[in-house]
């Protein structure tokens, strides 16, 4: 409850082929896109279609996202004269800028937000750090110009980032995130986060060596709340009712973002089929019924359950700055287990058509998502992923490769997984068990990372980048 579900941006630097045609250096991202659909969120809500549609506001309000080498999507913006790129997010709720006085730890200097060439910029005192899947970052409140490129802002509060301890933004290309998030949630949240502070220090003694300490951040925290419910947030300057996300299904396509878009009730009837968002924190819908469908090619026609069902309680989060989707580390295991099955179909990804679509029920309306979306092949050196990679993909270690150790003096390890060739010995017991070789020996695997999180609307799925490779989205506000 303390960290934002949103933002588990590049998580590490390897290889991802999901595809024969789609191979790039990603950092956790799904490449592939199939099919065009679209999905809408509103009480607030969320809309979803597999029509190809036209939706959208005039050319004024919708403007490009740039793909960077498949492993990130951002808008330009303009925040007191500067023009940065940022990541439109829906999983966070703060407008962030790095900026030149984090010196390198946010990434290249050059390119960051430089308050001193502002003569718009103001500074507060009110320190805040912020977290995210990937790492924290510290932060002062402010206040510049901001233009979005289809208005303008004066004097829009924000974040300015002075210290970082986030490994991906040595590698990123963005210099702000732009938390999209319902506009109570940072209220929300920030009172959570006071709660759960008083309630620490109320169990400290008063002798205790960290209750001078507690104390400060229950004090930080009450500042941080009335900042949260005093300050308007980008959506409320905008007065935005609705805005979407459309990303290009090629490997390498751009995509686009599109302010104040047409609401999908104004649709045809049908080309949008709407659900209504579980509560203000996240866009988030009620879930069930998750399940493999029968293989395309199969004879049996069975389906391979997931989770969800019965009186199993779930939920669907929706967020663009997440670049997989996430699942429970039960679901994950189903989905490990049936792939292992069919090994002998699509081992090394090239035949991923003749595996089966993931399909759920967001509301009551059915969703299916190819196995482009949660399948791809991975290879590289475990030891270079990241540590946030492994925390969240755990099962990325078993995958890895196994080397069968030779015995007798100079003959030294064989790879099984490596080898091209047929690497089992004539003589079982010219072998000598089995060790642990960190090297992926390019596997279809499932590129799907774990989040158990329990809440009151039951067990949380993420779905990230790979949705909205699916879905025209559309994010309508509760009037």
């Amino acid at each position: 409850s303390e960290i934002p579900l949103g933002s588990f941006l590049h998580m590490t630097k390897f290889s991802l082929q999901c595809s024969p045609t789609a191979k790039a250096i990603a950092f956790g991202l799904l490449l592939v896109l199939e099919r065009t659909c679209g999905v809408q969120t509103s009480r607030h809500k969320v809309s979803f279609t597999n029509v190809p549609t036209g939706a959208g506001a005039g050319a004024a309000d919708r403007i490009p996202l740039q793909n960077r080498d498949d492993i990130e999507f951002t808008a330009k913006i303009s925040v007191g004269g500067m023009m940065l790129d940022a990541v439109l997010d829906t999983g966070s709720f703060e407008l962030v800028m790095l900026s030149t006085d984090c010196d390198k730890s946010c990434g290249d200097v050059g390119r960051l937000y430089n308050s001193s060439k502002s003569s718009t910029f103001q500074t507060g005192w009110l320190i805040n750090e912020l977290f995210y899947g990937s790492g924290s970052l510290l932060s002062v409140e402010c206040w510049d110009d901001m233009d979005a490129g289809f208005g303008a802002i004066s004097g829009q509060v924000f974040w300015k980032v002075f210290d970082a301890d986030m490994a991906l933004l040595q590698q990123s290309s963005f210099q702000a995130i732009v938390g999209l998030g319902p506009p109570a949630s940072a209220i929300t949240l920030a009172k959570n986060d006071l709660k759960l502070a008083e309630k620490t220090l109320a169990k400290l003694p008063k002798h205790n060596p960290q209750h001078k300490e507690m104390e400060e951040i229950v004090e930080r925290l009450q500042k941080v709340a009335q900042h949260a419910s005093h300050s308007d947030s980008l959506a409320q300057n905008f007065e935005l009712e609705s805005f979407s996300i459309c990303l290009g299904e090629d490997p390498g396509s751009d995509g686009y973002f599109t302010w104040k878009d047409t609401d999908p009730a104004d649709q045809p009837h049908g080309v949008f089929r709407s659900v209504p968002v579980l509560d203000d924190v996240y866009w988030s819908t009620s879930l069930r019924d998750v399940y493999l469908d029968a293989l395309p090619h199969g004879t049996s026609g069975k389906t391979t359950p997931v989770g969800c069902f019965g009186n199993h309680k779930c939920n669907a989060i929706f967020d663009t700055g997440t670049s997989l989707i996430m699942v429970p580390s039960s679901a994950a295991s189903v989905v490990q287990h049936a792939l292992n099955s069919w090994r002998h179909i699509s081992a090394d990804c090239t035949k991923l058509s003749t595996l089966p679509d993931l399909v759920f029920f967001i509301g009551d309306e059915k969703v299916s998502l190819p196995p482009e979306s949660y399948v791809g092949e991975i290879f590289g050196d475990l030891r270079e992923i990241d540590p946030n990679l492994q925390r969240f993909m755990p099962h990325l270690k078993e995958l890895s490769g196994l080397a069968r150790l030779q015995k007798g003096p100079g003959r030294g390890t064989a790879s099984a997984a490596d080898s091209g060739e047929d690497s089992e010995p004539e003589e079982e017991d010219d072998w000598d068990g089995w060790i642990f070789d960190p090297i992926f020996p390019n596997t279809c695997v499932p590129l799907l990372m774990t989040l158990d999180v329990e809440t009151q609307h039951g067990q949380s799925y993420l779905f990230g980048l790979p949705f909205f490779r699916q879905f025209y989205t559309t994010f309508k506000f509760r009037q």
